[in-house]
């Protein structure tokens, strides 16, 4: 009697997983490295307080080097909540230079964007799918127009609040204690993603607890001790703050600043605002309307919470905040994101899909086309200098 080891026959279905999984990645793979592909044709992306930066970049890299930069120039390492860009580009500098280094970190905030939509959209549903790689729709808004390193930070809150979500069955001493690390990190990177990790947080923790007047008083010990993660990052943004810095104030019209920020996400330019851009706001708003009026947008329940204290938040948030401006468009640039990963689109009719993304693709490359050819000019222009 002999026995011989028959190896089973792979699956069609094992076949057919395999080859989406491989579509989908070529397609992230594919639509973002084309959204990031502007920054292959310049030196300086011409991004309003960008050269500021990546000179304060050149400084700290090269002042050592120099004689003249270090008669001129003190380095003062301490603690801020803002340092995303100074311990990241300077180190990528010892590989490449400065410009290129600077141009690499841009692309990891427009990367994390992108990644962290999809990675929340995992931790909603289960799986990434298609849907979540339309988040390059909104790469090109305001906030990087303007040059802030905040995208960076934000992006990374993406990932962390994935990561808060994907733990839900943790034990909680061990998910409070990692997350504490995880807002610690996110506070250095910047305040702003440290406040929206926690609203986030709170928000999603409280709208997944619809039962919570009924709870016991060891599930709402439980509840109250997520708060405990926010309590180191509370400590480094006190221990940096400086006498005199916090403060509150608007730049006189109200309206105006209100307005600019709703539409920050389709901005990608000074006012008055292009063309393109303006036509990009009534495009989404028409997609979403008909959308949810064929039910075929579906929200998670458990994200209606923390998208409705986004708004709310947004509405609030004065334009100025201890000397850094532009501090209300910060939030709204990032709810197209957080709608992407919270949502599933399921059309009931296959045969809309097609004329979508088609929209949707044509979008697309005439802002990397729009954005290609006008930074091309400015890097023309920056090589003067």
């Amino acid at each position: 009697m002999s026995l011989a080891f028959v190896r089973p026959e792979p699956s069609p279905v094992l076949f057919r997983g395999i080859a989406a999984t491989a579509w989908r990645v070529a397609l992230y793979v594919a639509l973002g490295a084309f959204t990031l592909s502007p920054l292959l044709w310049v030196r300086v992306p011409p991004l309003v307080d960008y050269p500021s930066h990546i000179a304060r970049m050149w400084i700290l890299v090269h002042r050592d080097g120099i004689s003249e930069l270090a008669r001129n120039y003190t380095v003062h390492w301490r603690l801020l909540p803002d340092l995303a860009m100074d311990l990241i580009v300077p180190v990528l500098s010892t590989m490449m230079t400065v410009e290129q280094a600077g141009r690499v970190f841009i692309g990891m905030m427009m990367a994390t964007l992108i990644g962290g939509t999809a990675a929340l959209h995992r931790a909603i549903y289960g799986s990434v799918g298609i849907w979540p790689i339309w988040s390059v729709l909104f790469i090109y808004n305001a906030e990087l127009f303007w040059g802030f390193p905040t995208l960076f930070a934000t992006g990374v809150y993406l990932f962390a609040f994935s990561g808060w979500i994907a733990t839900r069955h943790w034990r909680a001493g061990a998910r409070i204690s990692s997350f504490s690390a995880v807002a610690s990190l996110l506070c250095v990177l910047h305040l702003f993603a440290f406040g929206l990790f926690a609203l986030s947080v709170v928000a999603y923790e409280f709208g997944s607890r619809p039962n919570l007047r009924r709870a016991s008083p060891r599930s709402l010990v439980a509840w109250a001790a997520i708060f405990l993660q926010f309590i180191p990052g509370l400590l480094i943004w006190y221990a940096t703050l400086l006498p005199g810095r916090l403060s509150v104030t608007d730049n006189g019209d109200f309206a105006l600043s209100k307005t600019y920020a709703l539409f920050s996400p389709f901005i990608f330019g000074f006012l008055p605002v292009a063309v393109f851009d303006q036509l990009l706001a009534p495009l989404f708003i028409a997609f979403l309307g008909v959308a949810i009026v064929t039910r075929s947008l579906k929200l998670a329940c458990e994200m209606r919470l923390p998208i409705v204290a986004m708004i709310v938040v947004s509405a609030l948030m004065p334009h100025v905040i201890s000397g850094s401006w532009f501090v209300d468009l910060r939030l709204p640039v990032m709810l197209p994101f957080i709608i992407i990963a919270s949502t599933r689109f399921e059309p009931r009719s296959r045969r809309v899909v097609l004329p979508i993304t088609a929209v949707a693709l044509t979008v697309l490359g005439l802002r990397v086309w729009t954005v290609s050819q006008t930074w091309r000019d400015y890097d023309r222009w920056f090589t003067e200098f």
